[in-house]
């Protein structure tokens, strides 16, 4: 009822004031139309909260690391490993699926963790989502004849004793390590030309320990001089009467190239 006389009593208003337009009497209407569905509905129930489960667990490493050796393993290779030429002991601890080894030339994408004695961890690259990779030959001595034991897919445990292990980058010692190594991929390079390793039969001694081997000859000329290439030189802005080196121009620095696989 009193709904309805405030409707009649806002109505009356707006009818006796000529001067208000005719759409204010419907914007009232449609206000109080609206006002009473609105009181007429029951509240809306607030939104469930979201259900606390267990906190989600940490992320895997992409490539687990093996099993950690035993105290006894870190002080001592098992009798079951095999002692390679260069002093290292190793254990095989997954078959590979390759069939070849890498040369020094070859690039190797690998995993590796390290432990002293004791079993701290000294390196660990397992928990990274992408490998080492690195040249064999970049390599000290002592992983290169780990390696060299291995084929793609591999994991071999390597006991390294204190003189051919790599120094701590702490104290500068050499420690005994045990690392577990896997060989996840080996890019092939090509051998060498024979040529690099002894100059051509074909070539002429030119000078002082160096030989010289015309792969193409050129067309019929003057040869070069002295003052030629004096004039070559300056363009590139070192004059024949100065020593000093061209500069780069400004804003322009040296780039280093990127060695990637």
């Amino acid at each position: 009822m009193k709904r309805t006389a405030l409707s009649t009593h806002i109505l009356s208003r707006i009818h006796l004031r000529a001067r208000v337009p005719s759409r204010l009497a419907v914007l009232a209407l449609a206000f109080l139309g609206a006002a009473t569905t609105l009181q007429g509905q029951p509240a809306a129930a607030p939104a469930p909260a979201a259900p606390k489960g267990p906190a989600a667990a940490p992320a895997k490493p992409l490539t687990p690391p093996p099993a950690a050796p035993s105290a006894a393993e870190l002080v001592a290779p098992p009798a079951s490993a095999t002692r390679l030429p260069s002093g290292l002991s190793t254990l095989q601890l997954r078959a590979g699926t390759g069939k070849v080894s890498p040369r020094p030339q070859d690039w190797i994408a690998f995993f590796a963790i390290g432990r002293r004695t004791d079993g701290t961890v000294v390196q660990n690259t397992f928990a990274a989502p992408e490998p080492i990779r690195m040249q064999v030959s970049r390599l000290i001595p002592a992983w290169q004849s780990a390696f060299a034991a291995m084929v793609a897919g591999e994991q071999r445990r390597f006991w390294f004793p204190a003189e051919l292990a790599p120094k701590n980058p702490k104290t500068g010692v050499q420690e005994a390590i045990v690392f577990d190594l896997e060989l996840v991929r080996i890019l092939k390079m090509a051998d060498p030309p024979a040529s690099l390793k002894a100059p051509d039969p074909r070539a002429a001694k030119s000078g002082l320990g160096s030989w010289t081997l015309t792969v193409k000859p050129g067309k019929a000329g003057a040869k070069a001089t002295r003052q030629d290439a004096a004039r070559s030189i300056s363009r590139s802005g070192t004059t024949s009467d100065t020593r000093s080196r061209p500069r780069p121009s400004r804003g322009v620095r040296p780039s280093s190239r990127s060695i990637a696989s």
